[in-house]
C-alpha cells in the first residue's frame, strides 16, 4: 500500500487508498455498486482522514479561501430529509452536527486561515462568517431536536454579533450575514432559498412588528424572553397551538401573531410535530 506521507493524491482508510477527489471516489463506489447509505458513511470517514492529513500538511484536499466539507455537506437545504436518511437517521445526523461544532481546528488559527482565509468566526469546524454556514444551526429542527437550534442560535448571536470589536466575524458579502442576524433575532429564518417557509429559532426581542404593506402586520411576541430564557416552551400562531418548528409564508402574508412562551429550561417535547419541508425522494 502506498504511503500517504508527502503524497497529496491519496489517503489511507482501513488499509485501502482513497483518491482525494470525492467525485472520483464516489464514481468508483457507484461502479462497485456500493449502497447510497454506505457511500455517505464512507465520505464521513474520508473527511476525518482528510483533516488528519491537513494537520500534517500532506493534503491539499480543500477549497482554498471559502470552505471545506465540514460545511458543504449541509448545503442541501432543499432536501435535508434525504441527508438525514443518508447519514443513518436523526441520531447520526445530530451527532454529525454536534461534532462539527465541537471538533477543534487541529492547528493554530493562523495556520488554518492560510488554507481558508474566509473561514472565520470559528466554532469548532463551523464558520459563522461564511454564507454556506448560515442555515446550519437551524438544521436541528429537521431531526427532532429544535431545542438545540434555539441554544445554538443564541450562543452564536451572543458570541459573534455583539456591540464591540467582535461585532462582525467576517465578510458581510452583500447583506447575507446581516440578514441572518436580523431574522434570527426576530426568531425565525428562511433556511431554504425559494421555499416559502421559515424555521423557528430563538427570538431576542420580546416584541417585533413587521410591516407587510397594505396595512398587514406580522407580530412576534416572546413572553418572558431574556438572555436566560432562550428556550421555547410553547407556541401559538394566530391563536392556534403550534407544535412544529416552522411555518409557511402564506400563514403570515396577510398579517398575524406568532406567540412564543420562553423559559430557561429546554422543552425537548416542543416542536416535534411535522418537520420542516424537504423534497425527500429517498426517505419516503
Amino acid at each position: 500500500m502506498k504511503s500517504t506521507q508527502g503524497d497529496s493524491t491519496q489517503l489511507s482508510q482501513k488499509g485501502k487508498p482513497l483518491d482525494l477527489t470525492e467525485r472520483k471516489q464516489i464514481e468508483r463506489w457507484v461502479k462497485e455498486k456500493v449502497s447510497v447509505r454506505d457511500i455517505a458513511t464512507r465520505l464521513q470517514r474520508h473527511r476525518s482522514c482528510i483533516y488528519r492529513e491537513l494537520k500534517r500538511g500532506t493534503t491539499k484536499h480543500i477549497n482554498p479561501d471559502l470552505s471545506e466539507s465540514y460545511i458543504y455537506q449541509w448545503d442541501v437545504q432543499h432536501n435535508i430529509a434525504d441527508l438525514i436518511y443518508l447519514m443513518g437517521g436523526n441520531d447520526e445526523f445530530i451527532m454529525a452536527l454536534d461534532s462539527m461544532f465541537d471538533t477543534p481546528l487541529g492547528m493554530s488559527k493562523w495556520s488554518f486561515y492560510s488554507f481558508l482565509p474566509d473561514h472565520t468566526g470559528n466554532v469548532g469546524m463551523f464558520s459563522m462568517a461564511n454564507e454556506p454556514s448560515l442555515h446550519i444551526p437551524y438544521l436541528y429542527n429537521y431531526a427532532g431536536q429544535p431545542w438545540k437550534t434555539q441554544k445554538r442560535i443564541r450562543t452564536l448571536l451572543n458570541q459573534w454579533f455583539r456591540n464591540d470589536l467582535m461585532g462582525v466575524p467576517g465578510d458581510e458579502d452583500g447583506g447575507g450575514m446581516s440578514a441572518f442576524v436580523v431574522f434570527s433575532m426576530m426568531g425565525f429564518y428562511p433556511v431554504t432559498p425559494g421555499s416559502p417557509t421559515y424555521n423557528i429559532g430563538s427570538p431576542v426581542f420580546s416584541n417585533v412588528k413587521i410591516d407587510l404593506g397594505n396595512g398587514n402586520v406580522f407580530e412576534i411576541v416572546a413572553d418572558k424572553v431574556s438572555n436566560r430564557n432562550k428556550y421555547i416552551q410553547a407556541a401559538r400562531l394566530d391563536g392556534t397551538p403550534l407544535n412544529q418548528s416552522w411555518f409557511e409564508h402564506s400563514q403570515i402574508v396577510s398579517g398575524g401573531v406568532l406567540e412564543l412562551k420562553m423559559g430557561a429550561k429546554a422543552n425537548k417535547e416542543w416542536g416535534l410535530g411535522t418537520p420542516p419541508p424537504s423534497v425527500g425522494l429517498l426517505s419516503e
